[in-house]
């Protein structure tokens, strides 16, 4: 896959976030509805799967690079690999709670609705701060490096 404009595939990759986090709310909120144990389920897959590589992408590529220009350990990227570190423990809690036949649905609601809250807000974050500086901090060789970055990284994930 070729990258033309890094933050722009990121902000495409929220929006496909953000439309998997609305069927994890939806199935969530009535786990015994019909669909509604698959849509939880494919939606938990796109957030473990493509969620996973997005985050691989920004704290292995975009993230160094910004780094370059601010702090590491005290910065927004710091803030945001908290975030992603959180995010995938909740997913774990989330896996647990959905494991067997019939899982209870409150904690199902409970920790679906904790994995959505917190990656909206995240995403948020990103599009609204993070990426603007990215976009004003990097110069055009270093986004293109950063495109070459994630190209590679992208290419790992598709030859697993």
């Amino acid at each position: 896959m070729h990258v033309d404009d890094p933050i722009a595939l990121l902000r495409r990759e929220h929006d496909e976030a953000l439309a998997a986090l609305d069927r994890l709310e939806s199935g969530a909120h009535n786990l015994a509805a019909p669909g509604a144990r698959q849509a939880v389920d494919q939606a938990v897959a796109f957030l473990d799967n493509e969620v996973r590589g997005h985050n691989e992408r920004e704290e292995e590529v975009l993230f160094p690079m910004m780094e370059r220009y601010m702090p590491a350990q005290a910065g927004p990227t710091a803030v945001m690999r908290a975030e992603h570190r959180e995010l995938w423990d909740l997913l774990g809690s989330l896996r647990a709670a959905l494991a067997g036949s019939a899982p209870d649905p409150a904690p199902v609601r409970a920790t679906g609705l904790a994995v959505v809250d917190l990656l909206r807000r995240h995403i948020e974050k990103e599009n609204a701060i993070l990426f603007p500086m990215a976009e004003q901090m990097l110069a055009p060789e270093e986004m293109a490096q950063v495109a070459r970055g994630m190209e590679r990284l992208i290419a790992a994930r598709t030859a697993k």
